[in-house]
């Protein structure tokens, strides 16, 4: 009996031994191809989503810059381009009133000047100067209507142009 407690008990300190100098290993869990792919991917995705929202806030960055530049680049054109009209309004040779009259309008052609200033700033024009002056700036408008896709408003410029129509705008349906 006592052998045959010996072998048990030398079989059960064996058996501790194995669990002392071999412990139970941490199961490793081991990923799928596909599953290392997907997570690669989805890091991938965040980083350039990250550069994306970098590129586009300093988008937005350049284009306010951008467009406080135009505001201001339309505020001192708007000045310029009253001064001009003034200088030309208060002008009393005929001569010189017409040669800065040319300037302008050149300045015009030569798209100095938007559009959205000009035009008022020659409809103004063209009723306070006298009607040698007029046809220059009837041809200038013309010009401006007619790119600005304001057709209406260049057929009858071209009316007066030519001679006919009604000069204030009226309609004349006696005609019809």
């Amino acid at each position: 009996m006592k052998k045959k407690h010996l072998i048990l008990g030398a079989i059960l300190l064996g058996i501790l031994g194995l669990f002392i100098l071999f412990p139970k290993k941490e199961e490793v869990v081991i990923k799928s191809r596909e599953e290392i792919i997907k997570i690669e991917k989805e890091k991938k995705l965040q980083e350039d989503l990250k550069e994306a929202k970098k590129e586009l806030e300093e988008t937005v960055k350049r284009n306010k810059a951008m467009i406080k530049e135009m505001e201001e680049k339309e505020i001192e054109e708007e000045k310029a381009l009253e001064e001009i009209k003034k200088e030309i309004l208060s002008e009393i040779d005929e001569v010189k009133r017409s040669e800065k009259l040319d300037g302008l309008l050149e300045e015009i052609d030569k798209y100095k000047y938007s559009r959205e200033f000009s035009i008022p700033a020659l409809v103004e024009l063209k009723g306070k100067l006298p009607e040698t002056e007029i046809r220059k700036i009837n041809e200038r408008l013309y010009k401006l209507y007619r790119s600005t896709d304001e057709f209406d408003k260049a057929e009858k410029i071209e009316k007066e142009l030519n001679g006919g129509g009604n000069i204030d705008g009226e309609d004349d349906k006696k005609e019809l």
